[in-house]
């Protein structure tokens, strides 16, 4: 069908997105994931493809129920040996061993091959499949957006990825050793104690196992009005300000809408159709 012509000029004609979505097979990645894509398609009829390991596939069952865009692309991990409870870095590594397989399926459909694809940022070698492809890649990040720089800044900092390695920030005076792993609880605890106050600290230090009973009365100081009801105001307070955020008008609604414009721009070829 030939393209529709304003003053002799081809016009660009709007097609539908069709997202390849990449997640880490894990619960705490694959999960924000999908409820991202079943936004992303049940508001701005995007169709989506998820790669998803045939042991995570029954996962996708409501996600799938509820997205009539949708559809799973089964695929068996590669036959290399991984360590068993391996770390999400490493498991990322294994999982290159698809993008063959992807980028071949990709190809076998000319009519309608992936247009976009959202990957997991543990998936670094999802933009070399995106290259392949020509098509843009919309990196997901499970945190929110203060880890995400937080992170960034780690890697700048060549900091040590050995995990039995205590870590000392020279430059933040009082700083404490920590385990590298660890370094998140102590940003944890700084905003949401020291700078909303709307946690309480329990089991403090860098080797500290929470004791049973400390932390059981740490619990129910937190639902005593009269002892934390400071503390549960202004945990209510936050509550309130991140629902009102993916509300209409919210400023994580928003910043989606403008993303899904984005995509659909991109999408738009000048003779498609």
């Amino acid at each position: 069908m030939a393209a529709t012509t304003t003053n002799g000029v081809p016009s660009r004609r709007r097609r539908r997105p069709h997202v390849l979505v990449l997640p880490l097979p894990s619960r705490g990645h694959l999960l924000p994931l999908l409820d991202f894509a079943h936004r992303l398609s049940t508001r701005h009829g995007v169709a989506l493809t998820v790669a998803v390991t045939a042991s995570d596939l029954p996962l996708l069952s409501a996600f799938l129920a509820s997205t009539p865009l949708a559809a799973a692309l089964p695929f068996h991990l590669p036959d290399a040996s991984l360590p068993e409870n391996s770390n999400h870095a490493l498991l990322a590594v294994h999982l290159s061993g698809i993008r063959a397989p992807l980028l071949s399926w990709a190809r076998s459909r000319p009519d309608d091959p992936p247009t976009v694809v959202v990957s997991d940022f543990f998936l670094g070698w999802a933009q070399l499949l995106a290259d392949d492809l020509g098509v843009p890649r919309v990196v997901f990040y499970a945190s929110g957006a203060f880890a995400v720089a937080a992170l960034e800044q780690l890697w700048n900092g060549a900091l040590p990825l050995d995990p039995k390695i205590s870590v000392v920030l020279d430059t933040l005076p009082g700083s404490p050793a920590f385990p590298y792993e660890h370094a998140d609880q102590f940003i944890d605890a700084r905003l949401v104690v020291d700078l909303r106050g709307a946690a309480v600290r329990v089991a403090e230090g860098a080797a500290a196992v929470p004791d049973a009973a400390t932390l059981a009365r740490a619990l129910a100081d937190a639902v005593d009005g009269a002892k934390c009801g400071d503390v549960r105001a202004k945990a209510a307070a936050l509550a309130a300000a991140a629902a009102a955020a993916v509300e209409e008008g919210g400023s994580s609604r928003v910043a989606f809408e403008s993303m899904a414009k984005e995509l659909e721009t991109a999408c738009m070829s000048p003779s498609f159709g």
